[in-house]
């Protein structure tokens, strides 16, 4: 199914629950996949962070922001409701 040394992409730690199909389909390329969405937080909902392809505490607080802002359950988990959200 997946690789041993497959881990979470979007999120790294204890605070990550599960990954999302998006996440899982780029498994090979986590750093794009979270420049990817710094990207999408910056530029179309105004995050004030750096795309660097790490998931840090500027990353997970934009995450939780956009996801209070839209609704959602603001964990900073970013799985499947909160990428429809963002697209």
């Amino acid at each position: 199914m997946f690789p041993k040394h497959s881990a979470p992409i979007l999120a790294r730690g204890p605070h990550v629950a599960r990954r999302s199909r998006l996440s899982m389909a780029m498994s090979c390329r986590p750093g794009v996949v979270r420049k990817t969405l710094q990207c999408l937080l910056k530029t179309y909902h105004g995050a004030d962070i750096e795309v660097d392809g790490d998931f840090g505490r500027g990353t997970q607080s934009a995450v939780k922001s956009f996801q209070k802002a839209k609704g959602l359950s603001a964990d900073g988990v970013v799985g499947n409701k909160t990428l429809e959200a963002l697209l």
